[in-house]
């Protein structure tokens, strides 16, 4: 009896001595259209580029590739030159390859795929004719478009060096300034506000060359100074400061503290957190904080309260020995 050779099956990642059987298997047909699934999503993105082919400036995700489980191996997801890129490119011209055809065929064979689903994963010569016509008008409006930017950058970088050549030759006399264009022509100061319409591109001063009203010696009137919008920083901590003290306890110790510190004399002096530094019970201090409290706020005091928080009488024993 002759023993059975095994065989490693791509899908299931595993030997077996099944042979032909092992394709029959639930789990090897799930696997199979797992796979058939994930390749699917990418194909149909690249199919959609047949139609229509999308090509963008610049290089797009560099070193991009997709996995072909037909083939085995990795292709390039898109084409690219460094300044166009054609988006899918790389896996169009995969597809339509004829050792891409051979190997599909074979692995569809292999596993038993529906064959309906074949034609799919093949772009034929004439799909790929008209595919590439498509990218050729598209490539071309993408490199006109290129050689305008590039024309206008050189523009503007042309009339920026200009600017700056004329805003050079400022140079101080008197009280003003006089203004050297190239035709030799002199433009006094007081028409340097017209100098500062325009920009770069125009010809005219750039803001960082122009001259700092600042500068001057002669001090404006405060009616004609700039006024500052919003409050300022000291301002705003104040009003800050104040806010987060509206929102504590009136009543609460040492609320009057800073009050309190401005009225002290000595270095003795001691804030009255509820009258804890005095001698005496705590009744009799609270008595007290009672009647200065009744008193400021203007409110009647019973006379007991305040003959007894007046006088002090000493403890008198009632019992005899």
């Amino acid at each position: 009896m002759s023993e059975k050779q095994c065989e490693f099956c791509s899908v299931c990642r595993y030997n077996h001595d099944q042979g032909r059987k092992h394709i029959y298997n639930k789990s090897h047909q799930q696997k199979v259209s797992v796979i058939i699934s994930k390749f699917t999503d990418k194909v149909q993105s690249a199919r959609r580029c047949l139609v229509k082919p999308l090509v963008v400036e610049g290089e797009l995700e560099p070193d991009s590739r997709v996995w072909c489980y037909c083939c085995d191996k990795e292709v390039p997801r898109h084409t690219t030159t460094g300044d166009i890129t054609v988006q899918w490119g790389g896996l169009i011209q995969h597809l339509a390859s004829s050792g891409h055809h051979k190997c599909t065929r074979r692995y569809w064979w292999l596993h038993h795929i529906d064959h309906d689903k074949l034609q799919m994963f093949l772009i034929h010569r004439t799909e790929l004719n008209k595919y590439t016509e498509l990218m050729g008008t598209e490539v071309q409006k993408v490199e006109t478009r290129i050689k305008q930017k590039q024309e206008r950058t050189a523009m503007a970088s042309v009339l920026r060096e200009q600017a700056i050549q004329q805003a050079a030759v400022l140079e101080p006399q008197g009280t003003g300034l006089i203004v050297r264009t190239p035709s030799s022509s002199t433009v006094p100061s007081s028409n340097k506000s017209k100098q500062h319409h325009g920009n770069v591109h125009t010809g005219a001063t750039p803001p960082w060359l122009r001259p700092d009203d600042d500068d001057s010696d002669v001090e404006e009137p405060v009616s004609k100074r700039p006024r500052h919008i919003g409050p300022c920083e000291e301002e705003f901590k104040k009003h800050r400061e104040h806010v987060i003290r509206s929102k504590l306890n009136p009543n609460r110790v040492g609320a009057n503290f800073y009050k309190e510190k401005k009225n002290m004399s000595g270095d003795n002096w001691l804030p009255s957190f509820g009258s804890v530094w005095n001698y005496g019970a705590r009744s009799k201090s609270k008595q007290l904080l009672t009647f200065s409290k009744n008193q400021n706020s203007g409110t009647s005091v019973s006379k007991h309260v305040t003959e007894s928080n007046c006088i002090v009488k000493p403890y008198v024993r009632k019992r005899t020995k």
